[in-house]
């Protein structure tokens, strides 16, 4: 601004000067004067002389030009000098840069509504919608996908991960206020489990799912990742907590993708191949094509028909099963049957309470004839084919149901095989307490 200053004055004097000059040169030298006329061009000249010392104490004033710029920078605001002296573009990255510097301090230390506000605007101001949708929520994009920018840093990521962190732990607290003071909001429960499973802190998300179970407002997602958690939580798949989740989201939704895995991964731990196999199938006719977890599946496909196929364990080829033969009753206990009582027949693998085959008669004539085989599966992906031996026994249900009550009778367990087996025979010999 000073150099303009200079450079005008400077310009208007030697214009005025130059011009007067020239008009009393040209009218001078046209003429015969005498030496005493041409002293007041002499004097216009020591005048020009005069201005131009005058014109150097202004320069030596004000600074060389080519220091001017530097001068400016030292005082005026970077970003704002930027925005003036480089256009729009340079606006846009002013504001980019304030928009970051605002979202670095509400990761770190929190802030109001209208500081949510203003980062929300700024977003939009750059037509980033993403980021204005995040600050919408009060939360810090996860990862900035703007092309325009430049490439994301690792403390850019831990900075988001940070506001991330803040943003969960204050919904956590509003929803744990929430169920003190509602103790029957399962939506707030889900939320608190979810959470803390995210967080990974599964002890607490456990808790909280189970109180959503005792509300019997559970998902088939919230079976699934409650069956996850519990899984973590007891270090292995094989536990009950997981096996019931996961019949439970399968019986809400058969196709559900995470149960169907966790499900096929359970059934290859426990050496059930051919099951597992069954599973993985299901799972990759509900996968699309172009899902990048579709090269795991088919892996999962092949090595279960390579186990199936070799036999295992616990593996046998289906339609070779079948248990057979018949339950007797005590002398003593005769006299404690009705015509209305109901027996059943039970065959159970060790890794579970549930039957995998279960065998309903009437009550007629002793000894009752009994047969077993995959027809009578309770659940379809636990058969009595994908065992090598279960545990039979029998009861007398006085109410005609399936579960054991105080009153009915029932026989010791026997353990057989369900390949080659021979006529199996159970005594009912005791009573129910």
């Amino acid at each position: 601004m000073r150099m303009t200053y200079f450079w005008l004055i400077a310009g208007y004097i030697a214009g005025i000067a130059s011009a007067f000059f020239m008009v009393r040169l040209w009218a001078v030298g046209s003429s015969n004067t005498s030496e005493t006329s041409r002293r007041p061009l002499f004097l216009l000249a020591a005048a020009l002389c005069g201005f131009l010392l005058v014109s150097v104490a202004i320069y030596l004033r004000l600074g060389r030009p080519e220091m001017v710029n530097q001068n400016v920078g030292a005082s005026v605001d970077i970003s704002n000098h930027a925005a003036s002296v480089n256009g729009p573009n340079s606006v846009t990255a002013s504001m980019r840069e304030s928009a970051e510097k605002l979202a670095k301090r509400l990761a770190a230390e929190g802030g109001g509504d209208q500081d949510w506000l203003l980062l929300q605007q700024s977003y939009e101001f750059l037509g980033d919608t993403e980021a204005a949708d995040f600050a919408r929520k009060h939360q810090v994009r996860s990862l900035n996908e703007d092309n325009s920018s430049d490439v994301i840093t690792e403390q850019n990521s831990t900075i988001q991960g940070n506001a991330r962190s803040v943003s969960d732990q204050a919904a956590l607290v509003a929803y744990q206020q929430m169920v003190a003071s509602k103790p029957n909001d399962a939506g707030s429960w889900l939320a608190i489990a979810q959470i803390q499973r995210t967080a990974r802190n599964f002890a607490e998300s456990s808790t909280a799912f189970q109180k959503v179970i005792e509300l019997k407002a559970m998902t088939a997602d919230a079976w699934s990742d409650y069956a996850d958690v519990s899984a973590t939580v007891a270090k292995t798949l094989k536990n009950n907590a997981t096996r019931a989740a996961l019949d439970a989201a399968l019986k809400l939704d058969a196709k559900h993708s995470k149960a169907l895995w966790l499900k096929a991964s359970l059934a290859h731990e426990e050496k059930h191949y051919m099951e597992a196999l069954k599973l993985w199938q299901q799972l990759r006719a509900v996968i699309p094509d172009n899902s990048p977890d579709v090269a795991i599946i088919d892996a999962n496909i092949k090595e279960a028909q390579s186990l199936a196929a070799n036999g295992d364990e616990n593996t046998v080829k289906q339609g070779e099963v079948r248990v057979s033969g018949s339950v007797a009753i005590d002398q003593a206990l005769k006299n404690s049957v009705s015509s209305d009582m109901v027996l059943f027949v039970y065959a159970k693998a060790s890794d579970s309470p549930m039957p995998v085959a279960v065998f309903r008669s009437a009550i007629k004539s002793w000894p009752i004839s009994f047969v077993l085989d995959d027809s009578q599966a309770m659940v379809s992906s636990r058969k009595l084919s994908l065992f090598k031996t279960v545990t039979l026994s029998a009861r007398l249900s006085r109410s005609g149901q399936a579960i054991a009550q105080s009153g009915d009778l029932q026989t010791e367990s026997v353990t057989v095989n369900t390949v080659g087996s021979k006529q199996v025979e159970l005594r009912i010999s005791k009573r129910i307490p």
